[in-house]
């Protein structure tokens, strides 16, 4: 039979109906009748129902479900959402850089033109033109900042006389040449240095400073201009350093601290030449220590890195009456005047080789050398003797003494012999 109110088919004997719960109290016909207009638009409810079987209530429910929370379509936006995040930030990891790409520095097209500039300022220049000069803008922000951080502590410690904060700070190839800095006073530790500094007639007690400019290269060098003012001999004095940091397992370190009066400050000069043999030009950095009576040079890859550095006192430089000191700066400005010597190897220059270095004599990168005139340098104290000729070989640069001048060829000879170097043409050193 059928509910006459809803009309669901039911149980002949049923006396409820089971799905709108109308009581079964009229003839069974078994004729379904229609259902009242409008009991599907009842608001919803429960009911409880007697149940004529089981004693128990049962609970009905009128009209449509409650609505259901869909959590499921809530997490799946979501989910979406996040996957749209991580593409975009994907996207923006690896096209940005091209999209925001800072403008390149203009190069400069004509290197000769900067003879003068680099004198005056070589440091700034080792790299200008240098196409595989990689170094991220970040990365000399980077250094900068840190290179910033250690020059304010070590003025700090200069102008609270913290000299052992100093000492430490300093490269082992620097407190090598100390002992040049402060003659007689045997500086071999914290505390020799210490008091060396404490004298006044060596170096300024400072009272106060300015960073003027930091510049960094790529290749774990920086040189930091640096004007410190205080007292020396009692008299009120203003120098000028360009304090010279290198990077060495990843630490910074002060390896030079050339200076003069201000504003002029140390000699600079500058040359080029490709020096170990890879085809590409190294830089050649001279600076005439006027307050140390120190003579610097450096080596310095095109991409920064300093591959060399030597210092050697100016002649006269041990002595502290005023006829020394003049004679220790005369010094100081002819080696200046004539620092860029650089020779190509020659058969004089062969010849200290093979006596300096009696295990390089059958050397075939010697004979190289020889053959392709590579270029060394000469460091002289500028007391008038030859000094030093620098060369580099065997993976290092080394020293041996500077051969004489070459000597003039006469201006007559001998037909016989004019004849036999015509044949055999003498090979000329310079």
């Amino acid at each position: 039979m059928f509910c006459p109110k809803c009309g669901r088919k039911m149980s002949a004997d049923a006396r409820f109906c089971p799905s709108c719960g109308q009581t079964m109290n009229e003839p069974r016909s078994g004729v379904p009748r229609p259902p009242v207009p409008g009991s599907e638009k009842k608001s919803p409810e429960f009911r409880a129902h007697k149940s004529a079987d089981d004693g128990m209530f049962r609970t009905k429910y009128e009209g449509k479900l409650p609505r259901e929370t869909n959590y499921g379509k809530y997490i799946s936006v979501l989910l979406a959402a996040l996957a749209g995040v991580i593409i975009v930030g994907i996207g923006f990891y690896f096209f940005a850089p091209n999209i925001f790409q800072e403008k390149a520095p203009e190069r400069l097209e004509n290197p000769g033109t900067l003879t003068d500039e680099m004198i005056e300022h070589p440091e700034d220049f080792i790299d200008r033109n240098d196409d595989t000069q990689k170094a991220r803008p970040e990365a000399v922000k980077s250094a900068q900042k840190e290179i910033r951080q250690l020059l304010e502590t070590y003025l700090n410690a200069e102008t609270h006389s913290n000299y052992t904060k100093i000492y430490t700070m300093m490269t082992g190839a620097l407190h090598r040449w100390l002992e040049n800095y402060y003659p007689g006073r045997g500086v071999r530790d914290t505390t020799s240095y210490s008091d060396a500094r404490r004298t006044p007639e060596f170096e300024p007690l400072a009272k106060d400073y300015s960073i003027d400019k930091i510049a960094v290269t790529g290749g774990g060098r920086a040189v930091a201009d640096v004007t410190i003012s205080g007292e020396l001999n009692s008299d009120s004095v203003k120098y000028a350093y360009k304090i010279i940091f290198v990077k060495t397992d990843g630490v910074w370190q002060v390896d030079g601290i050339p200076a003069g009066l201000a504003p002029g400050g140390p000699v600079v000069k500058s040359k080029r030449d490709d020096f170990d043999g890879d085809g590409e030009k190294e830089t050649l950095l001279f600076y005439g220590d006027i307050l140390h009576r120190s003579l610097r040079w450096e080596v310095v890859k095109k991409n920064g890195k300093q591959i060399y550095v030597f210092e050697l006192p100016a002649c006269g430089a041990d002595g502290d009456s005023p006829e020394a000191i003049a004679a220790s700066e005369a010094a100081l400005a002819s080696v200046a005047n004539t620092q860029a010597d650089i020779r190509g190897m020659g058969d004089a220059e062969l010849a200290v080789f093979r006596q300096t270095f009696p295990q390089l004599a059958d050397s075939v990168e010697l004979r190289q050398a020889l053959i392709t005139a590579r270029p060394g340098f000469i460091m002289n104290d500028g007391c008038g003797g030859e000094g030093y000729f620098v060369f580099y070989i065997k993976g290092r640069f080394m020293e041996v003494a500077a051969p004489p001048p070459l000597m003039e060829e006469p201006a007559t000879e001998e037909p016989l012999a004019a004849e036999s170097k015509k044949a055999k043409p003498a090979r000329k050193t310079r």
